[in-house]
């Protein structure tokens, strides 16, 4: 495993969201946000067209994926999803407040005040229920809504530390100072709160389904992580046509469930 990730694991690519409406969605995330549409493929399945969006804003990339119509009647139970929310820096919390709210966004009231590093913040749903965390930041010559990391709920934290150091992350802060825990890899900041075993089985993939990272050799990967005995949900990896010469991917689960991706851009 280890080596694997020393010589084979890029930098993070994108985060999934599925989707009832693709265009509005896009439309939102675009003018809202000032998120740019990078790519669109899209796919045909038993007579049926699946339409994807990539969306990027500073180092942020979202995919969106159009569901199928017998998908949609589920989409609602996916709420508390393992990946919780996207927080995102801004400027000023009160002035990105009143834009989101006038744009349809809804405040989360419980969920607002100042975070532990002092930061203003406000919890907000997204137009389909997606949780995106706005955060105050003093670092001089932000853009609003760059990314600033990913809230992921879990339940061990022993498991969540070994299991992201294997993939290279960094651990930020001392675990036994806090319950919340932040490590780091390349240019991604995940950060983990604690919930109870009982509350996390009660979670599913969520309005946020995935987190996706590059990688040079897939087969290899996924040879290694069948290995190492964590759940691989595709038994061997897909290739889609997607960007100029198609795309090989593979998710498997994190400890506490969530949903990794690795993929690799064919040449």
């Amino acid at each position: 495993m280890k080596k694997m990730l020393e010589s084979n694991l890029g930098p993070f690519i994108h985060i999934g969201l599925p989707v009832l409406d693709i265009v509005k969605v896009k439309e939102w995330y675009r003018s809202t946000l000032g998120f740019k549409i990078i790519h669109e493929p899209s796919l045909e399945e038993d007579g049926t067209t699946i339409h994807i969006s990539f969306l990027q804003k500073g180092g942020l990339v979202l995919e969106l994926y159009e569901l199928f119509e017998n998908e949609k009647k589920d989409y609602h139970t996916r709420k508390n999803g393992f990946i919780d929310h996207l927080a995102l820096k801004v400027n000023d919390v009160e002035n990105a407040t009143k834009l989101l709210i006038k744009n349809g966004a809804k405040r989360v009231v419980e969920m607002e005040g100042v975070m532990g590093d002092g930061q203003k913040s406000q919890m907000f749903m997204g137009i389909y229920g997606e949780k995106l965390l706005i955060a105050e930041s003093k670092e001089p010559g932000i853009e609003d809504f760059d990314l600033a990391y990913i809230g992921i709920a879990y339940s061990n934290q022993n498991e969540i530390i070994i299991f992201y150091k294997q993939l290279g992350f960094e651990l930020l802060e001392d675990p036994k100072k806090s319950s919340t825990l932040s490590l780091r890899y390349m240019n991604i900041i995940l950060k983990f709160f604690f919930e109870t075993k009982e509350a996390l089985m009660l979670r599913n993939d969520g309005y946020i389904d995935h987190i996706a990272f590059d990688i040079k050799d897939i087969e290899r990967a996924h040879q290694e992580i069948k290995a190492s005995g964590i759940p691989v949900i595709e038994q061997e990896p897909v290739e889609l046509p997607f960007w100029e010469k198609g795309i090989k991917y593979f998710n498997f689960r994190g400890p506490g469930g969530e949903k990794l991706e690795f993929e690799q851009r064919l040449l």
